[in-house]
């Protein structure tokens, strides 16, 4: 029986076997659950024999590469057609491979690689490969600055410790080897780390949400740490949503948000404050023409129903999110006919101007959304009276200040609440309210901002 054909049988014995159901015990289940893990680092460490088919495609040998002669462009486009991978996903399987393999001198006899004794573990699948990559990368950051046998016995230490703990306990140990090993090198890691940072858009997914991966100094890890820590306080202000009696505002431990979607709000409003600091000059550098164009038919709009696509990205923004951005100086309206004929393009005197910005963060101070603590930079200007749905006026009168998060939530289109102006001061009442807004649904002023005036509270 051949090779192929072994590894075929066994994966036809693989498929035999049953999943755990619920009638198995604690202990069956996690003897199981070991076993697969087992077979699966197994499976693994042969999948990154990718390296081979890369090598063998390798550019040097042109039209005699393996890959050429399947007509393919390379290794890795080879292995992402006939696998049905992403060619990301074969680029990590040959580069993790090619670390690992051994080397050949020019008489054809083998010679170790580059970390020996973790390349034997890994394809005994006793180390998984995320904690092999981790253990390369440790011993890569030192290996031109350290002795061939400090590495050797970080190598070994690391390997055997890598069997036993979970990838986070052996990212602090491999992180204490490499301080240990160039306790000097701190100047050059910070310049290797600048030189390796990047960032990267994934592929659009199915629901128009995208991936983001980044690679970052340690210098930009502290910067970003330490904004996230400073902006996960304050405190947020809630309705009682089961008593239709309740109109009070009531202190709430959290807004509903997890900690990881409340730190992505934080860092993008940052980011779009400084993306509209930029277009509107009023940052360092002068202003920018970048924009998002939003593509949307004239049937669409009117009826709010359908969808808005943004020019160049393979995804559509929803009726609401169209509106919201109208408000922003980020994006632009295409609006068209039903075949696709351009009517009109949004101007920029729809949106408010910076001098009327930062009017707004005088008045409000920040983000007016009760207990909401976002400060005036990261807000958005909103118009109260909407531009499209109520010919709203691009003015003081009728623009207020939101943070993204609660920007987002005004345009829902099922939205519970909606922002009104009376005696010409502004309102939070829930939808279809009636009369006029109660005075515990005044919208906030920041505190600084708010002399003379009645603290939310005792509203």
């Amino acid at each position: 029986m051949g090779r192929a054909a072994a590894i075929r049988h066994l994966a036809a014995a693989a498929r035999a076997l049953a999943a755990p159901d619920r009638r198995d015990t604690d202990g069956e289940l996690l003897a199981d659950a070991a076993a697969w893990e087992e077979l699966g680092r197994l499976t693994d460490a042969r999948r990154i024999a990718a390296a081979e088919v890369e090598w063998r495609s390798r550019p040097g040998i042109g039209s005699e590469g393996l890959a050429a002669r399947e007509e393919q462009k390379g290794g890795k486009e080879l292995l992402a057609e006939r696998l049905s991978i992403s060619t990301g996903e074969a680029r990590r399987r040959i580069t993790l491979g090619t670390a690992l393999a051994g080397r050949w001198w020019f008489t054809d006899e083998p010679l170790p690689g580059r970390a020996p004794m973790l390349a034997d573990a890994v394809t005994e699948g006793r180390v998984p490969l995320e904690s092999a990559r981790l253990i390369l990368a440790a011993l890569d950051s030192a290996r031109r600055r350290a002795a061939d046998d400090d590495l050797a016995a970080a190598e070994a230490f690391l390997t055997n410790t890598a069997r036993t703990v979970s990838v986070d306990v052996l990212a602090v140990v491999a992180q204490m080897w490499t301080q240990a090993l160039d306790p000097d090198g701190a100047e050059p890691d910070e310049k290797e780390q600048r030189r390796k940072e990047s960032l990267k858009l994934g592929r659009v997914r199915v629901d128009g949400s995208s991936t983001l991966s980044a690679v970052i100094s340690a210098e930009t890890r502290a910067e970003v740490e330490a904004f996230l820590n400073a902006h996960r306080r304050g405190t947020t202000f809630v309705r009682n949503p089961d008593d239709g009696e309740d109109l009070e505002w009531h202190e709430a431990a959290q807004d509903g948000r997890t900690r990881a979607q409340h730190d992505s709000d934080a860092l993008w409003s940052a980011f779009r404050a400084g993306v509209r600091a930029e277009q509107e000059g009023t940052g360092r550098s002068p202003a920018s023409p970048h924009e998002v164009v939003t593509v949307i038919t004239i049937d669409e709009l009117e009826r709010r129903q359908g969808a808005g696509h943004p020019d160049g990205v393979l995804a559509r923004f929803s009726v609401p999110t169209v509106e919201r951005l109208q408000c922003s100086g980020t994006s632009r309206l295409l609006v068209t006919d039903l075949s696709g004929e351009p009517l009109t393009l949004g101007r920029r005197t729809r949106l408010f101007s910076a001098a009327q910005k930062k009017a707004l963060a005088a008045r409000d101070g920040g983000c007016a959304w009760p207990g909401c603590t976002a400060p005036a930079a990261w807000c958005e200007a909103h118009h109260i009276a909407w531009w499209n749905r109520d010919a709203g006026a691009t003015d003081l009168e009728n623009g207020v200040l939101l943070c993204s998060h609660h920007h987002h939530l005004i345009h829902e289109p099922l939205g519970r609440w909606q922002i009104v102006v009376h005696d010409g001061d502004r309102y939070l009442v829930p939808q279809l309210w009636q009369g006029a807004p109660l005075p515990q649904h005044r919208m906030q002023r920041h505190r600084r901002h708010a002399r003379g005036r009645p603290p939310l509270e005792a509203a």
